[in-house]
């Protein structure tokens, strides 16, 4: 390997672990502006990773829990006050109508399009009457540097769908959730949260 490809991996890497805070760091704004919890919620992050979202949250609520396929990531996160689950949100194992608010933040372009559905779904089913669901993902057109990005994105991340809101409002439709908020944000509004209540 050249002096020069090191030198981009790790420029690329470095670029990466930046983006991957801000954005976080920005999801969380977010969530403070159009979210209030209170000491009764139980709260499930999907996709929670190394519980960057529960960790600024978890004093607010009475429960909550991180669920994420990757074990490494869920070792990283030490706070004993957060319960950790490894497994998929298409398979969540808790009972009907069982959890107050489900977060699925910059998760869903990682998620095949074929199992949004069932995604959904399942976090239908285990959410109480009145329940929230916030979702933060993004969907950008596909010029010169987004094909650039997606290429690296999937050589480091794997295969991803990025999903227009459009799509994942009929799926809430379909599921009769209430859609309470639709909100597009960044430069060019590829980023968008949406914030639906369970019937």
């Amino acid at each position: 390997m050249s002096k020069f490809t090191r030198y981009t991996i790790s420029k690329f890497y470095d670029f990466a672990e930046k983006h991957y805070i801000r954005d976080y760091e920005r999801a969380l704004l977010v969530i403070r502006k159009n979210l209030v919890f209170n000491e009764s919620d139980i709260i499930l992050d999907i996709g929670g990773g190394t519980g960057f979202i529960l960790q600024e949250i978890y004093k607010e609520a009475f429960m909550t829990i991180n669920i994420d396929t990757s074990k490494n990531m869920l070792q990283q996160l030490k706070n004993k006050n957060i319960f950790k689950i490894q497994g998929d949100g298409t398979f969540l194992p808790f009972k009907n109508e069982s959890i107050s608010i489900v977060l699925l933040i910059n998760v869903l372009h990682h998620i095949h399009e074929k199992n949004h559905k069932l995604l959904f779904q399942e976090i239908s089913r285990i959410l109480k009457k009145n329940g929230t669901f916030f979702i933060i993902d993004l969907h950008y057109p596909m010029t010169f540097m987004t094909k650039i990005y997606t290429r690296i994105e999937e050589f480091t991340l794997g295969k991803t769908y990025h999903i227009p809101s459009e799509k994942i409002l009929e799926i809430l439709n379909e599921l009769s959730f209430t859609i309470k908020l639709v909100n597009f944000m960044g430069k060019n509004k590829w980023i968008y949260s949406i914030k639906a209540i369970k019937n």
